[in-house]
């Protein structure tokens, strides 16, 4: 418990974040946000809202978002943005993009960023160190509920990365393990499974999941609510043996607490529900509660979650099938600051008798995901 003080100690109450936008106020007047793209549309109400009127347009490559208004602000052609105008790029992995605005004469914000500040964690995390100190109880619980020292040591680690943004350190080398989803000294597999595949992706789990079982499972139902992965994932399920085919089932939708329409932003494994308004969106999904779906709600043995921030509210959607049937699960907790506590407490409160793990599988520093919370029944221990 004394790392966890240590680490939580630390932490300022003005964010990195916070001290950076302060700088931009002080030193830019006359700013341009270029990339509407998935992450430039969810980015850019933040930037609004921390730089005020400094931002005058946005822009982009893309033809067809030219003319277009985002959050209020007009998109212009990159060819008739104003020297003069300082460039903020709004885009995930944007090396090609400021090495082309800079040969064109233009002044790049992002320039003066360090490494490891991306566009991502500035939306993720941006108050997780005051979110933390406000909730230490509920860490200092959590702490508590892990079964082995690795698990404990993991939790500190993915607190570390959250609150500290520009420590370029690599918090997760020492204790990357894969089996993603599927750990051996964790999660144990039987010949009669029923597995709820959240998040299937184009089917890489379920492909995993038959592997492990040799073929030899109950059912398993997937949910993905991408248009195109989903059907990525529909034809790869039709060339397995008919005997496994017709014991999966996939529908295109997402899991949530309840149901509902809505829009989604980015592509492929970075397809997301879209959390706030004002941006341009023609792609739609529909999420819906897992005890609304699955029937038999005693038979569900492995439930596993990697549904981008919708993890809390797919679980609180399938509450009575977990107290029912008292699955063993992987849940991701690594896309919302908040998931490292809020998660395993709302798990303990279904299931006092649950014991819990944690593995982290992001083996790049820089790339700090796939940390997965892993709950286990006691008839499984």
């Amino acid at each position: 418990m004394e790392q966890l003080k240590e680490c939580i100690g630390i932490i300022n109450e003005v964010s990195p974040f916070d001290k950076y936008f302060a700088e931009l106020e002080m030193l830019y007047d006359k700013i341009c946000i270029f990339g509407m793209g998935s992450y430039g549309t969810e980015i850019l109400p933040i930037l609004k809202k921390k730089l005020g009127n400094r931002i005058r347009c946005v822009s982009d490559n893309d033809k067809n978002k030219h003319g277009k208004e985002y959050c209020g602000i007009k998109c212009v052609p990159p060819h008739e943005l104003d020297k003069n105008t300082y460039i903020f790029v709004s885009i995930f992995q944007a090396d090609d993009i400021i090495a082309e605005l800079s040969a064109k004469g233009f002044y790049v914000i992002n320039q003066e960023l360090q490494n490891s500040f991306d566009l991502f964690r500035l939306y993720g995390f941006r108050q997780s160190g005051k979110l933390y100190t406000e909730n230490y109880e509920g860490l200092e619980k959590v702490f508590s509920l892990f079964s082995d020292d690795l698990s404990r040591q993991i939790f500190i680690r993915r607190i570390q990365y959250n609150i500290l943004p520009y420590e370029n350190k690599r918090f997760f080398d020492t204790v990357y393990s894969g089996d993603q989803y599927f750990p051996d000294d964790i999660i144990t597999l039987n010949d009669n499974e029923t597995f709820i595949d959240g998040g299937g992706y184009t089917g890489d789990t379920i492909q995993n999941f038959i592997a492990r079982t040799k073929s030899n499972f109950n059912s398993i139902y997937s949910f993905e609510v991408d248009e195109k992965n989903y059907a990525i994932m529909n034809a790869y399920i039709k060339t397995l043996p008919e005997n496994l085919s017709q014991k999966i089932f996939i529908f295109q939708y997402g899991l949530s607490n309840q149901e509902e329409k809505i829009k989604l932003i980015g592509n492929g494994a970075s397809t997301h529900v879209q959390k706030v308004g004002g941006v341009f969106s023609d792609n739609f999904g529909k999420l819906v509660a897992l005890d609304n779906v699955v029937s038999n709600k005693s038979s569900v043995s492995f439930i596993k979650l990697d549904i981008e921030g919708y993890e809390r509210n797919a679980l609180i959607g399938m509450m009575e099938t977990i107290k029912n049937s008292k699955p063993k699960m992987a849940v991701c907790i690594y896309h919302k600051p908040e998931d490292v506590y809020e998660i395993p407490l709302l798990l303990h409160e279904m299931n006092p008798a649950y014991r819990f793990f944690l593995r982290h599988h992001g083996h790049d520093w820089n790339y700090a995901g796939e940390t997965v919370l892993y709950v286990i029944p006691e008839k499984n221990i």
